[in-house]
């Protein structure tokens, strides 16, 4: 869904197995608006997906006609065309984001209290929808993270802390009001992923639309982050 443009050991995301999904919300790396797109090579699955996508019409059957029971989730056809209007870009730009990730690595991990996320080791291309960095208070003199983040905002670094509580936490969990969904057998009261709800405590997010900018603006990221911690020392 995040992964447009993006590599593993050198085969596109979307080609890996049966089937793939790409959102193309506002905030995605290719967007329209809304709306997404499903990939596959299997004939019987393009089938199956099509009809789901279109009322449950399935191919060959009288256009008023409903073999199964789908949706109306059909892109616009003005959606499609901003899409593929992109397409000429997405090589160049998914380039960039991944040189531009790939820079603020090396250099935030030389600042102490700041540790990039780290890559998993097959990536020949790393989407970089969000670029991400573990925030220790300690290393900024105590300084929560929400202090570092309005320092870093007021140097004109639009960071935001992301995720503030992990999925489970969410009402829709916590009431277990799963209708008319088939409810699991688990209280979600009861969970507690101690390594999720530590992410969302220590993280720090820059959208993928700043890692389409130049050098100098990486640099400019960079030493926003050296000047908090400075004055947080």
């Amino acid at each position: 869904a995040h992964a447009h443009g993006a590599e593993w050991k050198g085969r596109k995301v979307g080609s890996l197995g049966d089937m793939a999904s790409f959102s193309f919300q506002s905030s995605k790396n290719l967007a329209s608006g809304e709306g997404g797109l499903v990939t596959t090579n299997d004939e019987n699955l393009i089938e199956r997906l099509r009809a789901l996508r279109s009322c449950g019409r399935l191919s060959g059957d009288a256009w008023y006609d409903h073999g199964i029971l789908g949706g109306n989730y059909r892109l616009s056809e003005l959606q499609a065309a901003l899409l593929l209007s992109q397409f000429e870009r997405l090589d160049e730009q998914a380039a960039r984001r991944d040189a531009n990730g790939l820079y603020l690595n090396e250099r935030l991990s030389q600042i102490d209290g700041i540790t990039p996320l780290k890559r998993g080791g097959g990536e020949t291309r790393h989407a970089y929808h969000l670029y991400t960095f573990k925030y220790s208070p300690e290393a900024f003199g105590g300084w929560s993270r929400e202090r570092f983040l309005e320092a870093l905002n007021a140097e004109g670094i639009p960071a935001t802390s992301g995720y503030y509580k992990p999925i489970y936490r969410q009402p829709f969990f916590q009431r277990g009001d799963f209708a008319p969904y088939q409810k699991p057998d688990i209280d979600y009261n009861q969970v507690s992923c101690p390594v999720g709800e530590q992410a969302c405590r220590e993280a720090v997010w820059l959208h993928q639309s700043m890692l389409l900018a130049e050098r100098a603006d990486m640099d400019d990221i960079i030493e926003a982050v050296a000047k908090v911690q400075r004055a947080a020392r």
